[in-house]
């Protein structure tokens, strides 16, 4: 299990999506059974501002997050 309590090994589908404070999708990352590892975001791809994360795992939300990009 990762240090968030979400074990990729098992379960079905899961997701990181980021939002943009209007609501938009900005980016969608597929993650991959069985598959240990993490998501690198860059900064430079996006404007500055605020942004929400999710974590779907099953269309279920298990975590939500907002961050700042600044560059």
């Amino acid at each position: 299990a990762h240090a968030d309590g979400i074990d990729r090994t098992a379960g079905g589908s899961a997701e990181i999506l980021i939002y943009d404070v209007t609501g938009r999708t900005i980016k969608k990352y597929s993650l991959t059974k069985g598959v240990n590892g993490k998501v690198t975001i860059l900064n430079k791809e996006m404007p500055n501002g605020i942004y929400v994360y999710l974590l779907k795992i099953d269309n279920s939300i298990v975590s939500k997050h907002k961050f700042v990009n600044l560059k």
